[in-house]
């Protein structure tokens, strides 16, 4: 595999994921705009938040990362969901 190829598919997965999550905070914004401050801090609603968010960014990965590098296609098995569950959770705490 390529090493750029592999560093794009991080970068795409991670920048999917991110959008899930901006989607689902502002959704959680509107929805619950009372409860929306108490629930941002709570640990176990947040990882499910973050997860969640992994999961439809990996189903949406394929639709979204062109082919390139001669018939070598992008994978979500160049991506690791535990570093973007991570970044996705540093990312949350500087907020």
């Amino acid at each position: 595999m390529s090493e750029k190829l592999i560093k794009e598919s991080r970068k795409v997965f991670l920048h999917l994921a991110e959008l899930f999550y901006e989607m689902r905070i502002n959704t959680l914004k509107e929805t619950r705009p009372d409860e929306v401050e108490m629930l941002m801090v709570d640990d176990a609603f947040m990882e499910g938040i973050y997860k969640e968010c992994i999961k439809n960014a990996g189903a949406t990965f394929k639709k979204v990362a062109r082919a390139e590098y001669y018939e070598q296609g992008h994978s979500v098995k160049m991506v690791d969901e535990e570093v973007v569950l991570i970044t996705l959770r540093v990312n949350h705490k500087r907020r």
